[in-house]
């Protein structure tokens, strides 16, 4: 079988960088990284290829520990055992149908997501995708039990699957699970018995964070001048 080296000495298969059908990022045989504009002569200069309609990539047979600030989590180094590349949020339940876009004016909102597709060099940061055919923000989010706290942490350039992902509520409404689903067995190396079991840990993880209610934290923002 075909290996490709890992930091420090890992070894990761080939066979576990082939996709399923249902969830093909944009090539199989190259891996787009998240190359913002302002790294880009570094990265050319580490054996980085770029072609427009492509983006920046490298062929997957290359030594990926020279890329390892650029690549997608799929293609990081994730330890022993590997934590999971994506998991679906945990958010608690009086907030499902609140968002930042709305929180926000449009000139805001547009100038978070736009930067954040811009840090990410406009592909996914997840799965390596340049977008199915575009890229979508996502809020990350953190809960300090002992404070009440939900705290904004970052925003995150994702494809539409892979964002999909992240909430498998609206992708169920929509008649797309089973895509996203494999997605993420796609994405954290798992069988259909370990999908089920964090799955599980995750809806418990949710109904946990739903006794209560949260103070947001939107601190964060002012980094990028939104008071």
């Amino acid at each position: 079988m075909d290996y490709i080296n890992r930091p420090p000495g890992k070894l990761i298969s080939r066979q576990a960088m082939t996709l399923p059908a249902t969830a093909t990022p944009d090539s199989v045989d190259i891996i787009n990284c998240c190359v913002p504009y302002w790294d880009e002569r570094k990265f050319i200069s580490a054996g980085g290829q770029y072609k427009i309609g492509l983006g920046y990539y490298i062929p997957k047979d290359a030594y990926l520990h020279d890329f390892e600030e650029w690549l997608p989590r799929k293609w990081q180094y994730r330890g022993e055992p590997p934590v999971p590349v994506l998991l679906p949020d945990m958010l608690p339940s009086s907030v499902w149908e609140a968002n930042l876009r709305h929180m926000l004016s449009d000139e805001e909102w547009d100038r978070l997501r736009k930067f954040c597709y811009q840090a990410a060099g406009n592909t996914c940061v997840a799965c390596g995708s340049r977008g199915e055919p575009h890229i979508e923000a996502h809020e990350a989010w953190s809960f300090d039990e002992r404070t009440g706290i939900q705290k904004l942490k970052a925003l995150l350039s994702l494809c539409p699957t892979c964002h999909k992902a992240k909430h498998l509520g609206f992708a169920q409404r929509i008649g797309l699970l089973p895509q996203v689903l494999d997605r993420l067995k796609w994405l954290n190396d798992w069988d259909d018995e370990m999908l089920k079991t964090e799955l599980a840990k995750v809806q418990a993880r949710q109904e946990e964070l739903s006794k209560r209610n949260w103070t947001l934290d939107l601190s964060f923002l002012r980094t990028y001048g939104v008071r």
